[in-house]
């Protein structure tokens, strides 16, 4: 298994994601694991849609 760090996380995207994770009882860290895995492997979601950001994409779930 690979590791990655995000940078520059925006403060909202971080509480949100605080959020997600408190109300399945889960950690952040493996609430945003479910998130890019699910985004990343789901049918046209490699490739952020057009004139979109692969951040803003995500950001969006």
């Amino acid at each position: 298994m690979g590791t990655i760090t995000v940078r520059n996380l925006a403060d909202d995207v971080k509480q949100r994601l605080r959020e997600r994770a408190a109300a399945r009882g889960v950690s952040m860290e493996e609430q945003a694991r479910e998130i890019l895995g699910r985004s990343v492997l789901s049918a046209g979601a490699a490739t952020a849609p057009e004139g979109e950001s692969l951040y803003a994409a995500i950001r969006g779930l």
